[in-house]
C-alpha cells in the first residue's frame, strides 16, 4: 500500500545522480522531481500503458494470423465492399462448414473484440487519470476502424499505435524509476545517453 509506494518513491530518488536547483539530473539532462501525488500518477500511467502494450501485442498476434488466413482472398477482407461481402462469407462458412471461412470469421471477431478491449483500457486510463487527455487523443488518432479502413491502413495504424504506446510506457516506467517528470519526447534521448554511458 502506502508504505510500499513511499519506499519506491524514496528508492527512485536515490537512483538519480543528484538533485540540484535544476531538478533531477539523469544522464546530463535535468528533470523536475515527482512529488508523492505525481509519483502515484506515474505509477498509474505505468500500469495503464503497460496494459495497453500487452493488449497491442495480442492484437498484433491476431492480426498476423488474420493476414495469413486471408492472404489468398480475391476481395479485401476488411474495408471497401467487405462490409457487404463478409456477412455473406460468414453465413456461407457456417452453413457449408467451410473451415477457412469460419477461421476468418473467428479471427475478424477476435480482432474486433481485442480492439474493443484496448478501447476500454484507454477509456479507463483517461478516466482514472492514468493518461492525460492529450495522450489519449494521440493514441485514439491511430485507432483502426475494421469496417472502413483497408488492410494496409489498419496495418499502419496498429504499428503506429504500438509504437506510441511503447513510448508512453517507457516514459511512465522511467518516471517511476528515476522519480522525475519524464515525457514521451524525452525517452529516445535518455535511451541514447544511457547507451553511451555504458560504453
Amino acid at each position: 500500500g502506502d508504505s510500499l509506494e513511499k519506499e519506491r518513491h524514496h528508492k527512485a530518488i536515490e537512483k538519480t545522480k543528484g538533485i540540484d536547483n535544476n531538478g533531477i539530473e539523469i544522464f546530463g539532462m535535468h528533470f523536475k522531481p515527482l512529488d508523492k501525488i505525481d509519483f502515484r500518477r506515474a505509477n498509474k500511467a505505468r500500469e495503464k500503458t503497460g496494459n495497453s502494450v500487452l493488449a497491442l501485442k495480442e492484437i498484433d498476434e491476431t492480426w498476423k494470423e488474420f493476414e495469413k488466413a486471408t492472404k489468398d482472398n480475391l476481395i479485401s477482407p476488411l474495408g471497401g465492399i467487405s462490409e457487404y461481402i463478409n456477412p455473406i462469407k460468414d453465413k456461407y462458412g457456417r452453413i457449408m462448414q467451410a473451415t477457412p471461412l469460419q477461421n476468418e470469421t473467428a479471427l475478424r471477431t477476435q480482432l474486433s473484440s481485442q480492439l474493443g478491449n484496448l478501447n476500454l483500457i484507454l477509456e479507463q486510463a483517461k478516466t482514472g487519470k492514468g493518461l492525460t487527455q492529450g495522450m489519449y487523443d494521440r493514441l485514439k488518432s491511430f485507432y483502426p476502424d475494421l469496417e472502413h479502413d483497408d488492410v494496409p491502413t489498419i496495418k499502419r495504424k496498429i504499428h503506429s499505435l504500438t509504437k506510441e504506446a511503447d513510448i508512453y510506457n517507457d516514459a511512465a516506467n522511467m518516471s517511476v524509476q528515476y522519480g522525475a517528470h519524464i515525457y514521451p519526447n524525452d525517452v529516445d534521448e535518455i535511451k541514447k545517453r544511457a547507451k553511451e554511458a555504458q560504453k
